[in-house]
Order: structure tokens, then sequence, then C-alpha cells
């Protein structure tokens, strides 16, 4: 079995990555424009397999439909008109990044040509399927690639408003508004793009950016908006904090425009409030191979502070990576019992996807009838429910008595999202902030090649149950205490907290 670590390293990152793959030749038109190298035909069949492979094993087809309000499978007439249309290889690849964005999951992207060799140096000696991936010849394939893997995100990333248009607490603000106040008030915000009211606009960005859920108002939003959404040209109905409405347009500059939020840049970082019996750890990451050879350090901090009343743990922005990251620096050095994190993965029975389950040794069946709920899709015979549960066991190399806080945030995700949900499972901690950002129960992805242009596909490979049966993908981890930091200010919710624990 290969290491674990590794393969869920750049699942964590939410970016799409994306490998083409097939040896590039160099072909003009008459316009001296590069035409297609394997034909359009040869696209349409491998989009065929790309969507017999996510019709028979995505195991997120309906809980997308339920949250985005759409059928990804109804898609498949205008995503293969497009590519019946498409005049070069890039253009035929931008068709199945839209396609593959539309399935709405971070867990879910086409490989990197840059990154397929790291997969492939863990993953080739895996048995069948998996192994076939990392083959000779698809290494060979995607070292040829990088000019159209880079013109086709860059022209969908590389540009971005000089207005940072950001949602915030249920509107969308522009945040850097400065330049605009003198001309059009205070505290703008965006109403309307296209004339369209911008709630419903955004509904129809599915192929173009991650469409998140806010839980507190029950709507769904754009982290943030740019160029890639509505165009370069888009016309914004603005307005300002006395109710005055105009219609503007935005520069646009090529740079590269995506998440709009920083955090803390160190690996993880420790701060004691000595006079409120009060510390904090801040974890920027959960990929073990870089916490490993920082666990002494962060349990010595640990160490340090037994004698405190309370531990706030903050994960805002953490993208995930592995559950050893949170479990072996954190959980079992602090936890005076064994704790048990019940989990279930419900497969899809698909060939395809009952090869990858059982080469990572998913085998425990669970009766779906031991469930009070359970997805409706996930009652049908072609869902499969499998136990994943983890034994912590303390190492007792801390004796901490007090209250622990997590601090959590929509950006969180995969193995920070496995984290909140331990959490709030077990009672570890009590979790301030907003929802959590989702799939966060997950063995191992799937990996798919597809036949002609030897494009890999790595998408999630089940969908993750918590012990309640519920979704962590489509109904996250909520506080226990729900609050909203204002754009921007890292230390609100540090500070709510600590005003709360005095």
């Amino acid at each position: 079995m290969p290491s674990r670590r590794k393969i869920l390293a750049l699942l964590v990152t939410g970016s799409v990555i994306i490998a083409t793959t097939l040896v590039t030749i160099s072909i003009l038109n008459e316009d001296n424009e590069p035409i297609s190298i394997i034909g359009n035909e040869t696209w349409l069949e491998d989009f065929q397999a790309f969507y017999d492979l996510i019709e028979g094993n995505y195991p997120y087809l309906w809980v997308k439909n339920r949250t985005h309000g759409y059928n990804w499978l109804d898609l498949k007439e205008g995503y293969e008109n497009r590519i019946s249309e498409a005049v070069n290889d890039s253009e035929a690849l931008d068709v199945f990044l839209d396609a593959i964005r539309a399935l709405q999951n971070r867990h879910t992207y086409l490989v990197s040509p840059y990154y397929y060799d790291w997969f492939r140096s863990d993953l080739e000696n895996m048995p069948s399927p998996i192994g076939d991936v990392f083959s000779e010849e698809v290494m060979a394939a995607s070292e040829n690639w990088d000019s159209i893997y880079d013109e086709s995100v860059a022209r969908r990333y590389d540009c971005k408003y000089d207005a940072l248009i950001v949602y915030e607490k249920g509107v969308y603000v522009i945040a850097n508004s400065g330049a605009w106040e003198d001309q059009h008030g205070e505290e703008l915000t965006i109403i309307a793009v296209n004339g369209e009211p911008i709630d419903n606009a955004v509904k129809d960005c599915f192929e173009s950016d991650y469409i998140d859920w806010d839980y507190h108002r029950n709507k769904p939003y754009l982290w943030r908006i740019s160029p890639r959404n509505f165009g370069a040209n888009a016309v914004f109905t603005i307005r300002n904090s006395t109710g005055h409405e105009a219609d503007m347009t935005f520069e646009t500059s090529s740079e590269y425009s995506g998440v709009p939020y920083s955090y803390p840049t160190n690996i993880y970082q420790t701060q004691v409030w000595e006079e409120e019996s009060t510390a904090y750890l801040y974890m920027s990451t959960f990929l073990w191979s870089t916490i490993e050879s920082h666990r002494s350090s962060i349990v010595s901090f640990l160490q340090q502070i037994e004698d405190y009343d309370h531990l706030i743990i903050d994960i805002r922005g953490n993208l995930g990576g592995n559950y050893a990251s949170w479990i072996h620096p954190i959980v079992r050095p602090l936890i005076k019992d064994t704790s048990v994190f019940q989990t279930y993965l419900a497969y899809r029975t698909d060939e395809y996807s009952d090869a990858y389950r059982t080469a990572v040794s998913i085998t425990d069946l669970v009766p779906k009838s031991q469930f009070s709920y359970l997805p409706p899709e996930v009652d049908r015979d072609d869902f499969q429910v499998y136990n994943y549960r983890y034994t912590l066991t303390p190492t007792e190399e801390v004796d901490f008595d007090g209250g622990i806080i997590l601090l959590t945030d929509h950006v969180l995700y995969s193995a920070s999202e496995g984290f909140t949900r331990f959490c709030k499972q077990t009672g570890f901690a009590t979790i301030y902030g907003t929802a959590s950002g989702g799939d966060g129960i997950m063995e191992f992805p799937t990996f798919f090649c597809l036949p002609n242009s030897k494009i890999v596909i790595t998408l999630t490979s089940a969908l993750g149950l918590d012990e309640t049966g519920h979704s962590s993908e489509e109904f996250r981890t909520q506080p226990d205490a729900f609050y909203e930091s204002s754009f921007g200010d890292h230390s609100e919710l540090i500070d709510y907290v600590r005003s709360q624990l005095a």
C-alpha cells in the first residue's frame, strides 16, 4: 500500500489541477491558429468515457442536484456541442474544465501535468485499475501538454477586476472600495449584474467557480466575484450606505484571481494570554509531510499550557491534508481516554468504484437498516455503506484539563473538516465560527485516464457519512456558537471568544 499522506496532499488545495496528456505537435490553420491534434470525434469519445465514469461512479450527483439545483447528467448535450465546435485542443480542454467544475467538488479535478509524476511515483505499483492510470505510456504523453495546460489555466484564472468583490455576511461588498467612495459613497455593495439580482446570477456560475452555501441564510454564494464569472465587461449595479444606486463596470488586469482571504502564513502559530489563562494554537495546514517534523514542538507547547483554563485551536483557512496531522500532535496528547471517531463511506457499486474500494481495503460492510437517516440515493441498490472508524488512544504526554475551543470557517476542507466533525461528535472541543467546508470523510481518491487524450481525472471516491448518516459534503459541520467575522479581520473571532471566556 502506498503512502496516503502523499496522495491526499494535493487533494486539499481547492485549486483546479489539470493534466493534459498527449504528444503535442504544432499544427496551424490558414489563420495561423492551432488546430486540434486528435480531432473532435476523438475528443467526443473521451467525453463519453468521462461521462460514463461520472454517471456510474461519482457519489455526489444527487447531493449537488439538491444543493445547486441542476442535474449534471443533463448538461451532456451542451458539452458535446462545444467539443464538436472546438477549433483546437485548448478549446476542447476548456470544455472538460467546465464540466469538471460543474461537479462542484474541491476533491474533483484534472491532474496537472506538473504533478502527474508526483502521483505516479506513489501509485504506479498499485493493482489495477489504479496502476493502469500511472503507466509509462501515460507518463510519456503527459510530458508534452504543459503549454496547452498553461493556456487554458491562464485564460480561466489570470484575470481579475480592480474591485475586490467578496461575500460578507449575506451581501457582496467591494472590499477595496476606497477608489470609488468619492464618486459613489461609502459601504458599496453589489446588488445586480447585467440587470439580474446578484443572488440569482451567481447560481449560473457553476462552470466557472465553486458555489458555496450560506447555511445561516439558506442561499448559494461565491466567495468572490471575478471576470471568469460574468466577463470582463459585466455591468454591476452598486448601492451605497444611503441607498443610492449606480451602474458601473470595472477595469480588469492579467493577474491571478484566487481565494480572496488571507491567513497567518506560519505552519503553526502559538500565543498565550497568561492573565486570562488562555492559550492559542493556529494550524495553517494538516499536510503530514509538513506537520510531522513539528509534532514535538506542538506537543511541547501543549505541555507548557497544561495549567491553563482554555485552549483555542484555530483552523480557519486550513485546506486539509491528513488525519494524522490532527490526531498525533493534538488529539492523542490531549485526550485522557480512548476516543472513537465513527464515520462511514457510501460507495457506488459500479465495477470501477468497487475495484478502487477493494484495492484500499475498505471491506467492512454495514447494513443500511442501522441508520435512522441516509441520503435517499444511498438507500438504493447502487450504493453500499462501509465502516470507516478511527480509534484514538491517549499518549499521556499532556495533562490538560481545561476547555478546548475550535475556530472554523467555510474555507477549511477535507482533513480539516474531518477534525471539525471529530470535535463535534466526541465533544473534544466547542466549535465557534461558521459552517465548515465539507468532504472531510474520504479514504482514497479515484483516478481515471481517458482513453484517447490520456487526460487523468481524480474525483472523490465515496460519499462520506457521519455517525448520524448525514453527508459531510452536503451538511458540513455546524458550529456550536455561530459567529461571522468581517472580511479580512482574522482577530475578530479570537477576540470574541476571549470575551466569552472572561
